[in-house]
């Protein structure tokens, strides 16, 4: 059961730390202390280098395979007609029918002569004046949900939130276009504003987690030419009890790369596997710990 498996994520959390403790005071204080700057600066490197070098990466060879996926994914949407289903939906009730050609007809890349269109057509059906009601915000909340909710299920939502700002006169002019433009504009409208953000931030911890072990397995080669610190005198309870110490604190970064892998395999795997989802997570108590620090 996830209970079970939560258990199992606290009782994995805790040995993998007590192991970095035993180690780290075997090895004694000076070298442990050397390691773990070592892993410092490895983090700190990848930290940098995975932003600098995601979003040319995300260019040159992700974003062909996520408009693909996009096109494909939207081939059978309609905005038009969820706008129509939409406005027939709450406005039918004053007798109003909206149709494809006039849904088109209505839009406009200005965002307040939109809503105004609306609104008039609104009032000269039915004689009722939405605005006073807020009608205007309505209808643009309405379009906004609509967006956001087609699209979330695409989305690995664990590496962000779809937030378009309509509110943005560039914004709602480009998302007018995707709506009355070619299948194609309305996949480059996804991609520019709901998908990049969020493909990126994986790109980037894919990078992070790569460059990051490689740079662990540089640092472990290292100590091991640098043992001859280990000939410095130093009491042995005291090299033993320090080096436990900082074993903690390279325990405790251990487990947040590999609650960053987790993160990954979660949003890879769309939050369906078995072990790996956020359901199992909520039930850790140590590991959600680690699990929701966020560095970027």
């Amino acid at each position: 059961s996830y209970k079970d498996s939560g258990i199992v994520d606290d009782v994995f959390t805790p040995a993998i730390i007590c192991i970095y403790i035993y180690v780290c005071g075997k090895r004694g204080f000076l070298r442990s202390v050397l390691m773990m700057l070592g892993y410092i600066v490895a983090i700190v490197f990848s930290y940098f280098f995975s932003g600098w070098v995601s979003p040319e990466i995300y260019e040159s060879a992700v974003k062909p395979v996520v408009i693909e996926y996009i096109t494909e994914k939207t081939e059978n949407i309609d905005p038009i007609e969820e706008m129509q289903n939409t406005l027939n939906s709450k406005y039918g009730v004053f007798g109003i029918n909206f149709g494809k050609s006039r849904i088109r007809s209505l839009l406009s890349e200005d965002r307040e002569e939109t809503m105004a269109n609306i609104s008039d057509y609104i009032s000269e059906k039915s004689m009722v004046d939405i605005t006073s009601n807020g009608g205007d915000e309505i209808i643009g909340n309405m379009i906004s949900n609509e967006i956001n909710e087609k699209f979330r299920q695409f989305l690995p939502t664990e590496f962000g939130a779809i937030n378009i700002n309509l509110d943005d006169n560039e914004v709602w002019a480009d998302v007018i276009r995707a709506i009355k433009g070619e299948e194609s504009s309305l996949a480059i409208f996804v991609e520019e504003y709901i998908v990049r953000g969020i493909v990126i931030s994986i790109v980037r911890l894919v990078v992070f987690i790569l460059a990051f072990c490689i740079l662990a397995i540089a640092v472990k080669v290292l100590s091991k030419v640098l043992k001859i610190v280990d000939h410095i005198p130093l009491v042995n309870s005291a090299n033993t009890i320090l080096g436990g110490a900082i074993g903690l604190i390279q325990g405790a970064m251990s487990v947040y790369v590999i609650s960053l892998a987790v993160r990954l395999l979660i949003s890879i795997g769309g939050n369906d596997m078995i072990f790996f989802n956020i359901s199992t997570i909520e039930q850790t108590y140590l590991f959600r710990l680690f699990y929701n620090i966020r560095i970027f």
